[in-house]
């Protein structure tokens, strides 16, 4: 009985201590929990803190999201600020008695050891409330606190000038990448946009497309055709995805300013996971399914227009012939080299080899011997 008169009293300074400390503006916070007990154990547990009340100077966030020195100082007083305020940590203490509650006069028991060990813990809080709260104490916190927000003042208009900067930087990085997009687009040098400029420039005869590569040596560029498909992931839940389909769109702009564009249904993309196909594909492949040509052979190619001339080994079987001024193979594309020697596909000399035609640029091959490959598909609207 004397026990719970004590603990009556205990609560009774505490309460007013705890209220004496609102006052200075200190927060506090002195509970005991009976909450995880067994039959077989008396388990209490015992949280606490005493933390001066700081208002918190709210500083800008680093726009750019790269390491940046003065939002580390600024965050290190932030951390400062923190420590100097807690003047006594959070706490979370628990206890354990090997008291059963099923035992002869275990209830009291309990009820004894949980008055006493609030007794004793509740005095240590007390003591370092009264000491925390004591004028000189209280003024040394405030003080330390003045100054570390005094730097953090200090430092508020340079974050404030190096976002200004990173946007301003931003702004006119956009203003030249839209005037570099505009540029290769006027000058046909698609290649040079990004993808973004590109994304709706070329007209690809699918619903869903993607572009997935470029070439500035072909001059040429590849969207796939995307299908949409529901999935469910690990939790059941469903997802959605693109896939591709296979097909492509081949397409570009010559060097005489004429856009052209292929469609392609052979693009054997990889497939993921679940055996959808990935978005993938480059331009070499859909070239070599449009001229009907080994992908590895591109590298021995020039290309004009919608023909492929490819330096290869003519077979012993082919024969020649020789020919005398210039062979037109298609539509105005004209070879001239002297002892040119022919056949519909294979040609060879000893001397240098021009290429002409009306509109596209003239191309040179050194000697040798050569393939020609022609575009197999007719130009899509």
């Amino acid at each position: 009985m004397k026990t719970e008169i004590k603990v009556k009293r205990m609560e009774e300074k505490v309460k007013k201590a705890e209220t004496l400390a609102t006052e200075k503006n200190v927060n506090t916070t002195f509970e005991l929990t009976d909450s995880a007990s067994v039959q077989t154990q008396l388990r209490i547990g015992i949280s606490s803190k005493i933390v001066y009340n700081v208002d918190q100077i709210h500083y800008p966030k680093n726009l750019s999201g790269d390491d940046n020195p003065l939002w580390s100082e600024m965050y290190a007083i932030k951390r400062k600020i923190v420590d100097v305020s807690w003047i006594l940590n959070p706490t979370n203490d628990y206890y354990e008695f090997d008291i059963h509650k099923k035992r002869k006069n275990g209830p009291e028991k309990r009820e004894e050891q949980k008055n006493q060990l609030y007794l004793e813990k509740s005095n240590e809080y007390l003591k370092q409330l009264r000491k925390a709260c004591l004028p000189s104490n209280l003024k040394i916190i405030r003080n330390r606190i003045t100054t570390l927000q005094t730097k953090q003042k200090a430092l508020l208009p340079k974050l404030r000038k190096a976002n200004s900067e990173y946007l301003a930087g931003k702004r006119a990085e956009k203003v030249a990448k839209q005037e570099k997009n505009t540029q290769a687009l006027a000058e046909g040098k698609f290649w040079d946009a990004d993808k973004d400029a590109l994304k709706d420039y070329f007209n690809p005869p699918f619903e869903r497309n993607y572009l997935v590569d470029t070439s500035e040596q072909w001059r040429a560029a590849l969207y796939i055709e995307c299908a949409s498909i529901s999935y469910k992931d690990n939790f059941g839940n469903w997802r959605h995805k693109l896939s591709g389909t296979n097909n492509g769109y081949l397409c570009g702009i010559d060097d005489n300013g004429d856009e052209w564009g292929h469609e392609v249904t052979d693009l054997n993309q990889a497939v993921d996971y679940y055996d959808n196909q990935e978005l993938s594909g480059t331009v070499e492949e859909a070239m070599a399914e449009i001229f009907e040509i080994s992908e590895t052979k591109l590298e021995n190619c020039q290309r004009q227009g919608d023909l492929l001339f490819c330096k290869e080994k003519i077979p012993e079987n082919v024969e020649l012939t020789q020919h005398t001024g210039a062979w037109e193979i298609r539509e105005s594309h004209m070879i001239e080299s002297k002892g040119l020697q022919r056949n519909g596909l294979y040609f060879k000399s000893e001397m240098d080899i021009h290429i002409s035609h009306t509109s596209h640029a003239p191309i040179t091959l050194p000697f040798g011997e050569y393939r020609l490959y022609e575009s197999q598909m007719d130009d899509v609207d």
